[in-house]
């Protein structure tokens, strides 16, 4: 029936198939090989299959360039965080399908200190060939190496991704592993896993990993991993956690000082998170932050602990520190030791978009 159709309902009916039917049609006679090479269906196939589009040109098949480099790395697609790096840039990996190409890009902190910057974009690479197969790897207009990219399986599912070129590591040389997008929002629970930046002092802008307990019954567990560090704590280190089931009952004169907040934190006053619920929050003259606070009011405070250290990450230790909810795409974080607050907002979308 499909054989006694005209070239182009055949074409209309072939590109409604996925790679899979495409290439089984194509085993089935010498018409349907020669048929299913058309560029038209493969740019069809890329553009449902990765959400992009491909350009068909002199120089450039979309069908050659899914066999090439898309199919082989597709399960590269996605957030990577980098584990080569122990602090400061560079912290997150994004491999994306653009048009005609495979992008590779570094996901970094703002060169501010202001958390309501946007996350930067660094070391853009893109990986792309021509209609006969051969690879090229361009910064910008620049070719970098003409051979596809090695990868390398590691222990506890991480990777390396590297450019050689004659031998030698060109452009790109990355150990890192996949960074799942975090869950949705669970109704009347305080707030949603993610991705976010916060302020360090010092040490400028990090980014961290909120993660929730399994058992979404209270915050007690929830806990802040950095994706970039400092000298003092580096990446893949634990920076805070919660160590209360119930959020705490401050009064006003709680936040009079950093003594006053201390004192709420041995000898807590507990009561039950109640969605909606709010509390005064105007944190003392005493604690050093980076920035103003534009909150004037907290959604629930828990005690926590924080991880400091000195320079190098010696002598690691926890500290009393309280954790404060704002809204759902900020929070901020009491070091009642070192009288300063951090303070973090969600990026998630920038990351994951």
């Amino acid at each position: 029936m499909l054989l006694s159709l005209p070239a182009e309902l055949q074409l209309a009916i072939l590109s409604n198939l996925d790679e899979k039917s495409l290439c089984r049609v194509a085993s089935t006679c010498r018409l349907m090989h020669e048929l299913t090479k058309d560029d038209s269906l493969w740019s069809k196939v890329i553009s449902r299959q990765f959400n992009t589009t491909c350009k068909i040109s002199t120089n450039f098949s979309p069908r050659v360039f899914y066999k090439t480099i898309l199919h082989p790395f597709k399960k590269l697609l996605g957030i990577w965080k980098r584990h080569d790096i122990q602090f400061y840039g560079g912290g997150l990996v994004k491999i994306s399908a653009k048009e005609n190409c495979i992008e590779v890009c570094c996901l970094d902190v703002p060169l501010t200190h202001d958390i309501e910057d946007s996350m930067r974009v660094s070391g853009r690479l893109s990986i792309t060939c021509d209609n006969s197969g051969n690879v090229r790897i361009q910064i910008g207009e620049e070719i970098v190496a003409e051979t596809l990219p090695k990868i390398e399986w590691l222990e506890n599912g991480r990777l390396h991704f590297y450019i050689k070129e004659n031998d030698k590591l060109a452009s790109i040389d990355l150990i890192c592993s996949p960074l799942k997008e975090p869950k949705p929002r669970i109704e009347n629970f305080p707030i949603a896993e993610g991705i976010f930046l916060g302020t360090y002092g010092g040490h400028g802008l990090e980014i961290i990993q909120l993660t929730l307990p399994d058992e979404l019954t209270t915050m007690k567990d929830s806990y802040g991993l950095k994706i970039t560090g400092d000298p003092n704590v580096a990446c893949e280190k634990v920076t805070f956690r919660i160590i209360d089931e119930d959020c705490l009952d401050p009064e006003p004169a709680d936040f009079d000082s950093i003594e006053d907040i201390e004192q709420l934190y041995h000898n807590p006053r507990y009561i039950k998170y109640s969605e909606g619920g709010t509390f005064d929050f105007d944190p003392p003259g005493d604690m050093y932050m980076d920035s103003p606070l534009k909150f004037k009011q907290c959604k629930g405070m828990w005690r926590g602990e924080a991880q400091v250290a000195w320079h190098g990450g010696v002598n690691p230790r926890f500290i009393p520190a309280i954790f404060v909810h704002f809204h759902e795409d900020y929070f901020g974080v009491l070091f009642l030791e070192l009288g300063s607050m951090s303070m973090y907002r969600r990026v998630t979308k920038e990351i994951f978009t």
